[in-house]
């Protein structure tokens, strides 16, 4: 997976021209229809009904100051990401946009609503993960089948389709199951005024035809401790450990995704 050089790829290049960043978005929706989904799906329209998802202009004194930090975060990123990625355009987002979540779309464009949090190592080395699992798709999937996962493609009962989150970094491939038996689902907590912040997941019983609203233990028992909303997919799973491996350090999952990717990918 990646790996083949022992010099440092990655570049963080933040994109301070509104028009650059509105074309590379443009391309990004070309190669996802991500919001394309979310317009013609009605809930996520509807959550979205007030979000502007746009490129963001910056003032030259911005793109000096978070130009600087990014280059001096790169040595402090795990090895792996910096062996294995190449130059990420970091694109400005107007401060709604997506909920103001940071997230990730094709072509190694990392999206930030909110310009402070690129002070956040955390944030972007989880999203970072997030661009490595789009690069090394195949490697990827063997990792999660690994963890137990593998992606899935039945049909969620209307109820829980019908109230099911979009969420970008995911968009391609949004429904995986846990040893062939639950499927996690992002269902909005209020369907008649959803918000992208709440959420919560329901597990999907795919051979008894039923939902909990509960992690089943299994799950829990593999991946203990986690944010709640990680449990919607394995990608963020992986993304939140990686990124936060400090305190997971205890955690079964971790060190099976540490056998697989090397001590690098958190040092």
């Amino acid at each position: 997976m990646g790996h083949a050089s022992s010099r440092s790829a990655l570049a963080l290049t933040l994109i301070d021209s509104k028009r650059t960043a509105q074309d590379l978005l443009q391309e990004a929706e070309r190669a996802d229809f991500y919001l394309e989904e979310c317009r013609d799906d009605a809930i996520n329209a509807l959550a979205r009904r007030r979000l502007a998802y746009s490129a963001n202009s910056i003032t030259p004194a911005e793109s000096i100051t978070y130009q600087a930090h990014l280059n001096q975060m790169i040595p402090l990123l795990p090895l792996r990401l910096q062996l294995d990625l190449g130059d990420i355009r970091i694109v400005p987002l107007m401060p709604s946009a997506d909920g103001g979540m940071p997230h990730t779309r094709p072509g190694n464009v990392v999206c930030y609503p909110i310009l402070s949090q690129l002070h956040s190592k955390s944030t972007l080395t989880h999203e970072l993960w997030h661009v490595h699992q789009r690069t090394f798709q195949e490697e990827w999937q063997s990792l999660f089948e690994q963890l137990g996962w593998t992606p899935w493609n039945g049909v969620l009962p209307p109820l829980m389709e019908k109230n099911r989150r979009f969420n970008p970094d995911t968009i391609d491939h949004p429904l995986w199951v846990y040893q062939n038996t639950w499927v996690p689902v992002p269902i909005f907590n209020d369907s008649a005024t959803p918000l992208l912040h709440e959420v919560s997941i329901w597990w999907y019983h795919c051979i008894e035809k039923y939902h909990v609203k509960q992690i089943p233990t299994a799950i829990q028992n593999q991946f203990p401790g986690m944010p709640p909303s990680s449990y919607e997919h394995p990608r963020e799973l992986t993304a939140y450990l990686l990124a936060d491996a400090a305190e997971h350090r205890n955690n079964p999952a971790l060190r099976t995704i540490l056998t697989i990717l090397g001590q690098d990918a958190i040092s």
